[in-house]
Order: C-alpha cells, then sequence, then structure tokens
C-alpha cells in the first residue's frame, strides 16, 4: 500500500511524493512494539531506510524434504509467550498438518493512541487480554511479510488493518494534518494483483486509469454494497486507498445495486467509524506481469457465495477460487488458489479439500483458538499465523471447545508459481533488471503522475487527464 519514491515530471522538475505513513510506523514500531529479528526482517519491505530487495528462486526439493521428515508438534511454552516447545509426533500423509506458527509484529496506527494502549495491555495482562481489546477499540495494523516465498507462494503479503475514526477525537485532526492522512495516497504497482477485503468501513480508490470507486461494509445490510476489489496491476498503474469516513456516495459511482443510505447524527457510525480489513498481495506468472492493468469490484449476491454448513455452525465466504469444487467467486484469477473467510463455532469441525497440486497453505486467526494436527491442543493461536505441509489433500480444523469465542480466520491455498520471484518495494517481476525496468518507467512518467489526495473529484479527474497511465 505504501512506498517511499521521487518522480521526476515530464518538464523535468522533481516531485517528491511524502511516505509519512512508513516513516511513522518505523517510529512506532520502534517505540511501541519489541521488535525480534523476524519482524525487522519483514518490516524492511516497507521500510524506506531498508527496502527490500531479495530473490526467491520456487524450489519444492527442500520443502519436499522436509515434509518425508517426521513433522513437528508446536506447544505453548510455560512462560505463555511466543517462544514454542518442539516435540514429535507422526502425522497421516492424506491430510494437512501445521509445520510452523509465526507471529508478526502489530503496530500502533489510526489511533495511535489506542495501539500503545493495546500494546502496555498485553505487556501487563497477556496477549489475549490484549486482543481482546484491540478487537473492541480498535488502532493496530498486521502486516504478514512472508519472506520464504516458495512456501507462500504465489501470495507475497497479508496485511489486518483494524482502525477506526471518531469526530470527537482532537488528536486525529493534529495527526491528519501534521503527521500523515487517513489511508494511502497515491502509489505505483507493477506485476501483481491485490485484494482488499472489508468486515467493516471501506476504502475511497481513485488511479491514473481515470476510475474512482467506493466499496466496505455499510450499516444498511439490505443492499448489496461490494465489499471487496480486486486491483489488478499489470504493466503499471498509480492508485490512493483512503478511508471512506464520509456519507456514502451515490449508487452509480459505487457499483452497488441501490442507492445507500447516510449516517443519521443519532447512529453510532456517525459518531464513530470502524474499518477493519484485509489486503493480500498475489504474485502472477512472468507471462501477465506486462498486462493491461484492471479494477474490479465484488459483492456478496453474485461475485462471493457465503456458504453456511453444519446448521450455521461455519460459515464460508468464498473470496477467490472454487471451494468444494461447488461454490465459486468470480474473481478474476489466472492461476489455481483458494481464499476463504471462515468461522467456525467453538467445538466445531471443518474439513477443507484440496484439488491436486495446492501445495501452499496457511491461515492467519483473527479472533478464537483452532486445534489443528500437529499443533497442541492448549496452543494459544489468535494473531498467529500456521503454515501448513506441501503434502496433503485436506485440510482439518476444529474450533476450540473451551473457547467463548468463534475461531475466524483466513485460510490462503494455491499451486505454488514455481518461477523466480524479485520484489522491492511496490514492485514484483522475475529479474532485478525487470525491477529496475519498472522503478524507471514509473520515473518516467508512463505509470501517471502522482496526485494528492486532497483534490476534489474535478481537480483529480482534470490531473489524471493530463497524465494517465500508458498502460491502459
Amino acid at each position: 500500500m505504501a512506498l517511499t519514491l521521487k518522480v521526476r515530471s515530464r518538464q523535468g522538475s522533481y516531485r517528491q511524493t511524502m511516505n509519512v505513513l512508513n516513516c511513522a510506523w518505523l517510529l512506532l514500531l520502534l517505540t511501541f512494539t519489541r521488535i525480534d529479528q523476524p519482524h525487522c526482517e519483514a518490516f524492511s519491505f516497507v521500510c524506506p531506510t531498508r527496502p527490500l530487495q531479495r530473490q526467491y528462486i520456487h524450489n519444492r526439493n527442500h520443502h519436499s524434504e522436509a515434509t518425508r521428515q517426521r513433522p513437528k508438534l508446536f506447544n505453548s511454552s510455560p512462560r505463555g509467550d511466543d517462544d514454542m516447545v518442539i516435540t514429535d509426533n507422526i502425522i497421516s500423509a492424506q491430510k494437512k498438518t501445521v509445520s510452523r506458527l509465526e507471529k508478526f509484529a502489530r503496530l500502533p496506527v489510526w489511533p495511535a493512541w489506542n495501539g500503545a494502549l493495546i500494546w502496555l495491555t498485553g505487556r501487563l495482562l497477556g496477549n489475549t487480554v490484549a486482543s481482546q481489546l484491540e478487537d473492541k477499540i480498535t488502532g493496530r495494523v498486521c502486516p504478514n511479510f512472508f519472506e520464504n516465498n516458495a512456501e507462500t507462494s504465489p501470495f507475497l503479503l497479508l496485511v489486518h488493518h483494524c482502525h477506526s475514526f471518531a469526530i470527537g477525537d482532537v488528536g486525529r485532526y493534529i495527526q491528519q494534518a501534521l503527521i500523515l492522512p487517513e489511508g494511502f495516497p497515491s502509489h505505483p504497482h507493477r506485476g501483481f494483483n491485490t485484494l482488499t477485503y472489508f468486515m467493516s468501513g471501506g476504502f475511497r480508490h481513485r488511479d491514473s486509469m481515470g476510475i474512482e470507486q467506493h466499496y466496505g461494509v455499510k450499516p444498511d445490510k439490505s443492499v448489496d454494497y461490494p465489499h471487496s476489489q480486486w486491483l489488478r496491476t499489470g504493466a503499471g498503474v498509480l492508485h490512493e486507498e483512503m478511508f471512506d469516513s464520509a456519507p456514502p456516495p451515490p449508487a452509480e459511482e459505487t457499483g452497488a445495486t441501490e442507492a445507500i443510505q447516510t449516517y443519521p447524527w443519532t447512529s453510532r457510525e456517525f459518531w464513530w467509524q470502524r474499518h477493519e480489513l484485509y489486503q493480500i498481495w498475489v504474485n502472477v506468472p512472468a507471462n501477465e506481469k506486462m498486462d493491461p492493468p484492471s479494477v474490479v469490484l465484488l459483492s456478496d449476491a453474485q461475485d462471493t457465495p457465503v456458504v453456511t454448513e453444519a446448521n450455521g455452525g461455519i460459515q464460508v465466504r468464498v473470496l477467490a477460487g472454487n471451494y468444494r469444487q461447488k461454490y465459486k467467486a468470480t474473481t478474476p484469477i489466472t492461476t489455481d488458489m483458494l481464499i476463504l473467510h471462515v468461522t467456525l463455532n467453538p467445538g466445531q469441525r471443518w474439513t477443507c479439500p484440496f484439488p491436486p497440486g495446492f501445495e501452499t497453505c496457511f491461515l492467519y486467526l483473527r479472533k478464537g483458538s483452532l486445534l489443528c494436527p500437529g499443533m497442541a491442543a492448549d496452543d494459544e493461536t489468535t494473531h498467529h499465523t500456521a503454515y501448513f505441509t506441501a503434502a496433503g489433500d485436506s485440510l482439518e480444523l476444529r474450533a476450540a471447545p473451551s473457547s467463548s469465542t468463534a475461531a475466524d480466520f483466513m485460510l490462503l491455498a494455491a499451486v505454488p508459481i514455481r518461477e523466480p520471484c524479485v520484489t522491492r518495494g511496490s514492485m514484483v517481476m522475475n529479474t532485478q533488471s525487470g525491477i529496475d525496468r519498472a522503478y524507471a518507467d514509473y520515473q518516467a512518467g508512463f505509470f501517471g503522475q502522482p496526485w494528492d489526495h486532497k483534490l476534489t473529484r474535478e481537480e483529480w479527474k482534470e490531473h489524471v487527464r493530463r497524465y494517465p497511465s500508458q498502460f491502459r
């Protein structure tokens, strides 16, 4: 979403695009978050002083060798922190099992003071209480940076945002004016796709193709408002993603099928608006990286089936792919993958079958607790990412019976892309020369020219008319 770049206009003058978000995240991370080495390495993906520049050759030989060994069982340490005790366990060859767990740093932002309070609560009362408080007051973001591309291909990044904006919050306006805007001003991408999925709140999207979209989750549940966006960055596009805290626009500007009601002043949403979302970066094969960029909105009625099973004990929203070869999302994917938002009531069992070749499989647990093959029953897994073995044609999970909260998680599975992958900042290509060419094209203005997020609709349209993406 965010980046730091210097742009050279066609007239030859330099225009500096501020990356206040990255700087603020880094400062807040150093201030409020214990930085373990894995967190530092992952954070270099967006850190302007340490840009990510790594090359991953997708090779399953090493991973296959690991799966032939006796797998590991992760068990909570007596201290209840992130350290794990590893013991042996025998695993069925037919089902995927946990190979390892990982917990990424959670950074305080929007509002940062809420995030700081959650951090302090975690230090004093433990991560379980802190995660419950975060769900109530918001104020943190958790970027899952997948450094081992061979283990997570084609998925590059999963970010969990949980924020809120209140009309009466004076600090909000000071932060907005002096530190960072409420969202992500115009920035470039090339060579991958993004899925942005809202559970509450929404974004205003504007890009250098001249497209404006509003999407998210609105209070009026009777209206089929688009909750997700699939962006194919292709050969190159600039776009902005600003939190949409204003009253919803008319239906013809959003893609919604009906008009959206504005917030009455007596409603909670008028005074306090919650924004919770996931954004997933998905790599594409080399022959698709220079395709024209495009963007589509997704809604429940016709695009992302919501499947209820076990008399309501299981709910599955299909965001991409074909679930059970029966419920298929219209998301325009071009490689085999499955992205599911799953909720299991306490004690509920759920089995997910996979087609042949789905070696990549992992999940991020948003709420509750899960029991998985290869994982101890008392393991605290909220806000952890669990990676599963490449071998196996299905995954069996169970929500912990002792939990008072349903297990809520994102499951990502796919056939890996067996190609080199080089990433730097917001560009994803196959070679270093491809990355260099991407930034050269951006600086030459081929993606369009960045704009101020405060521009009115008319001003932005005029700007894009003068400086459009050359890859439309």
